[in-house]
């Protein structure tokens, strides 16, 4: 299976989780949990599991940990298709 890197650009604190567009070049995604002991981290990837059918185990986030700016893999799915997926 191929392995997807992605950059989104997070916004913690929303009031729901969700897609919003582009942010330069990453996916914005706004998140409704709060950026502390990794709870935005969890919940962006509770998300993109959910909306793109994958486990979450198959998604792992690889630079970005603690900023707003982050790449994550996907296994199983190119670039292309997490975009087209979530921006649609």
């Amino acid at each position: 299976m191929s392995q997807a890197y992605v950059d989104f650009r997070v916004q913690p604190g929303a009031k729901q989780t969700e897609v919003v567009g582009f942010y330069a070049d990453s996916i914005k995604i706004k998140v409704a949990a709060v950026p502390q002991k990794g709870n935005a981290n969890a919940a962006l990837i509770e998300y993109l599991s959910s909306e793109l059918g994958l486990p979450k185990d198959a998604i792992q986030i690889i630079r970005g940990h603690f900023g707003r700016n982050k790449s994550v893999s996907f296994e199983g799915l190119t670039p292309e298709e997490v975009k087209r997926r979530l921006i649609s």
